[in-house]
């Protein structure tokens, strides 16, 4: 999140126009008296100069406003204590006690003074109020998030489930048709092999009686030959 503090002292352009952008993890910016970009020459490593372009045609917005950033994280480590700026951003970059004693030691009344309004505000009954409640709504929403994935991950653990339980109830049916499909099967093939053996069975007797028959015509035949013998005989 970037904060923007605007304060214009006077009622002409001329006159002194402070401009603070903060944001609390990389950069911060302050820009004093529309200063040239020669006046940060000496910073180009941490310091970047831009400028409000119309955004279809890049048409500049105006040459009497630019902004300028300074990466914290490129600070040198060592800081004159004649360079206000660096100990300014140095105030601003500060995260621990510590940092702000060793700014406050190199006895510049300006970042002492602010220093100390740090320390002022943050022993105050209101200050050390409101960051309780800062913690608890940071415990609060850590606490709400916590409890949202909790459900989230319950939910998709009862999605999945279903769909396990869905598969396996499928697999089951699935197995159970194969088992009847397999028997079907069975009893078809069982079938064909005793309708091919009744057949050849009735084939069998067809044929036995064909040759009864036969038979029987060779006994009659041979009956009336046996008639005819006997009656020449006679």
């Amino acid at each position: 999140m970037i904060y923007i503090k605007v304060i214009i002292q006077g009622e002409s352009n001329h006159e002194k126009t402070k401009i603070h952008i903060q944001n609390r993890h990389s950069l911060q910016a302050s820009v004093c008296e529309a200063p040239g970009a020669s006046a940060f020459s000496d910073y180009t490593e941490f310091h970047s100069e831009f400028q409000p372009l119309e955004v279809t045609r890049y048409i500049p917005l105006t040459d009497k406003f630019v902004l300028h950033f300074f990466e914290l994280s490129k600070l040198p480590k060592e800081i004159d204590r004649n360079d206000l700026l660096l100990l300014w951003l140095s105030l601003f970059k500060a995260d621990t006690v510590e940092e702000l004693d060793k700014i406050n030691g190199m006895g510049v009344p300006e970042l002492s003074e602010a220093v100390n309004a740090y320390h002022s505000v943050t022993t105050s009954p209101e200050y050390q109020e409101y960051e309780r409640l800062m913690i608890k709504a940071s415990h609060d929403e850590a606490q709400a998030l916590k409890n949202a994935a909790r459900k989230a991950a319950e939910a998709e653990r009862k999605k999945w489930q279903k769909i396990v339980e869905e598969y396996e109830r499928l697999s089951k049916e699935n197995v159970l048709l194969k088992k009847e499909v397999l028997q079907e099967e069975a009893r078809e093939e069982f079938q064909a092999k005793i309708d091919e053996q009744a057949a050849e069975i009735e084939k069998q007797a067809a044929e036995n009686e064909k040759q009864a028959a036969e038979n029987k015509k060779q006994a009659v035949e041979i009956e009336r030959l046996k008639a005819m013998l006997e009656a020449q005989g006679g």
